[in-house]
């Protein structure tokens, strides 16, 4: 009987060891997407897109945390923050459930950036660094396999700190570009330091309409390319999302 007892014990402790060892270490994602909203006739990334490169499309079971907010003449806008859960153990998860939270995970990002489409007008400035600064240092100190800042924009501030639309500005540029854009450099590391930036990967995404908006676009994003990779960021520039 005791042999019996014993052999029984035995079994379940064997099983609980297989399950756990069944268990599956699944990534963590943390997103931030700061969407500019100065202009009304602005392209945006589109949600297809964002969806696309979510890491739920690699594996439904991963955990990803997506942050949006818009960058306006203000320093400080609301933060929305749509996030689902990784998933702990495969083999307890109720497929069909996982199905309805990912699905409403999308659906209220969907929400959001409709939201933001229609935010779109004329404004008075753009406060865009300070931003991207508090976002990024904030986004450092979080623990995630796989970090994502998308910044959807122009770029150019309008702000105390620098105004991209002055014509002093605009003609130093055109005489001497690099000299320009480190002196930039200087003053907005100055003004907000940034935190150490390795393992973060940002898109710098604007879609130009004109050569001149172009033109323009490659001096702020070769601004930002160099300031963001001077403190360890992976930058990718481009007129959309690219994924793999």
């Amino acid at each position: 009987m005791k042999t019996k007892t014993l052999l029984i014990i035995l079994a379940i402790v064997v099983s609980m060891v297989g399950f756990a060892s069944c268990t599956t270490e699944y990534q963590i994602e943390d997103t931030v997407g700061l969407i500019d909203v100065t202009e009304p006739d602005f392209i945006h990334v589109s949600s297809a897109s964002l969806k696309k490169s979510n890491s739920l499309e690699k594996n439904p079971n991963n955990g990803t945390r997506t942050q949006l907010s818009a960058l306006t003449e203000m320093a400080f806008n609301p933060i929305q923050v749509v996030y689902i859960t990784s998933v702990t153990h495969a083999w307890l998860e109720n497929e069909y459930e996982r199905k309805q939270d990912v699905k409403n995970y999308y659906s209220e990002l969907d929400s959001i950036l409709m939201h933001m489409d229609t935010s779109r007008k004329e404004r008075t400035g753009s406060v865009i660094y300070q931003v991207v600064a508090r976002e990024l240092n904030a986004q450092a100190s979080r623990d995630a396999d796989v970090k994502t800042m998308i910044i959807n924009s122009d770029l150019r501030e309008k702000s105390d700190l620098a105004d991209f639309y002055d014509s002093t500005l605009l003609n130093a540029i055109a005489r001497d570009f690099d000299s320009t854009v480190n002196s930039i450099i200087e003053k907005f590391e100055k003004a907000y330091p940034l935190s150490d930036l390795r393992g973060i990967t940002v898109h710098l995404i604007y879609e130009p309409k004109t050569a001149l908006e172009s033109q323009r676009f490659n001096f702020t994003s070769t601004l930002y390319k160099r300031i963001l990779e001077a403190n360890g960021a992976e930058v990718i520039i481009g007129a959309n999302l690219l994924t793999e």
